[in-house]
């Protein structure tokens, strides 16, 4: 039987593609979902999943070399699988894990910016510091936006990993550069 996310396909012919794949990978797919998920309502959930993945890229899925269809079939499946197994605790699990991240991120942020400051300050003429600390405050506000942008933009031309990866390298150059900073306290 057919799953209901290809029976209820608009364009016959996409239809008719998609029922071909699914009964010629139906059972790898199940295979492979049940390797990693033990539960049979989770593997039904994992393949489904990927199926509405691949009909939302059937049209590029036609113009694929045939011999190579497993691929194409498996690898949303991986993706949806490894996305419950990297943090399977649920939604609202994973909702706490993400504000606690972020709340700690927040901490070392915070804490950054205190010894920042202190730096700043320190260094600064006592008769010029609330002009430089108005304009690096200036400076560091106008910044938040358009490294936003930035990252956006870098994000839509570039695979996720690489963007994460230059940044955590710059950060960690940075880091390193900044430990001068850090030794006097």
């Amino acid at each position: 039987m057919l799953p209901t996310v290809i029976t209820e396909m608009e364009n016959v012919s996409d239809r008719q593609f998609m029922a071909d794949l699914y009964e010629n990978y139906h059972r790898l797919m199940y295979r492979t979902a049940a390797k990693c998920v033990p539960d049979r309502d989770e593997q039904d959930e994992a393949v489904q999943d990927a199926l509405v993945r691949l009909i939302a890229k059937v049209s590029l899925l036609r113009g694929l070399d045939r011999r190579k269809d497993q691929s194409y079939v498996l690898y949303p499946l991986s993706q949806e699988i490894l996305s419950r197994l990297l943090l399977p605790v649920g939604a609202m699990g994973q909702c706490g894990v993400l504000v606690l991240v972020f709340c700690v991120g927040q901490a070392m942020a915070c804490t950054f910016s205190i010894f920042a400051v202190s730096a700043i300050q320190q260094r600064t003429p006592e008769h010029m510091t609330g002009k430089v600390m108005a304009c690096v405050s200036t400076i560091s506000m106008c910044a938040q936006p358009v490294g936003q942008l930035a990252y956006g933009l870098w994000f839509d031309a570039s695979p996720g990993w690489l963007v994460l990866g230059v940044s955590g390298a710059v950060i960690c150059l940075l880091g390193m550069g900044a430990k001068e900073l850090f030794k006097k306290w």
